[in-house]
């Protein structure tokens, strides 16, 4: 739905940025149609994505490492629903829906990966992904390990910086699992 506005809607903007923060820049107003029309679309869709994902999986005694869909677009929700000025979205039944389901389906721990801005950069321009959105990167810092503190308790919270390459950052990772459990 957003990437056929973005072809819809004339934009100036570069064509490797995300639909969702082309088409905010270009009309506010048809950004905060589309956000409340997949707010509605997702509160179906992911439910049955969870199902088919992380219960029926743990329902197998088979073991979940990534799932951060759930948390992840409520993060993006609550970031479009405050940019956009449109703060009464958070009174929707879909987002109440998407926080308790967060709440509902805890993660065992939660790593919460953070780096300087200037790593960051040189990783951005190096995949060719055009303006960095540091303002929601900004967001993305301050506001994830509070909504986990929230949402979760903090409990199995860890706050990894990384820099340098994946191998090193695999390592570290894994050996926090392994001290984990």
């Amino acid at each position: 739905m957003w990437k056929i506005t973005s072809y819809i809607v004339p934009s100036k903007e570069d064509d490797k940025l995300a639909p969702w923060y082309v088409i905010g820049k270009v009309n506010l107003r048809i950004a905060q149609l589309l956000l409340l029309i997949s707010t509605y679309l997702d509160s179906v869709t992911i439910p049955f994505m969870l199902m088919l994902k992380v219960i029926l999986p743990k329902l197998c005694r088979i073991s979940i490492f990534v799932e951060e869909y759930l948390l992840g677009t409520l993060l993006d929700y609550i970031y479009s629903f405050y940019n956009s000025k449109r703060r009464e979205y958070f009174h929707l039944l879909p987002f109440k829906m998407l926080m308790s389901l967060c709440i509902k389906y805890k993660p065992d721990f939660t790593l919460f990966f953070d780096t300087d801005f200037s790593e960051l950069k040189k990783h951005w321009s190096s995949r060719g992904y055009g303006d960095p959105q540091m303002k929601y990167v900004l967001f993305q810092k301050h506001v994830l390990p509070k909504l986990i503190q929230v949402l979760y308790g903090g409990e199995h919270f860890i706050k990894l910086r990384i820099s340098g390459s994946i191998t090193s950052t695999v390592k570290k990772v894994w050996s926090l699992i392994m001290k984990e459990f």
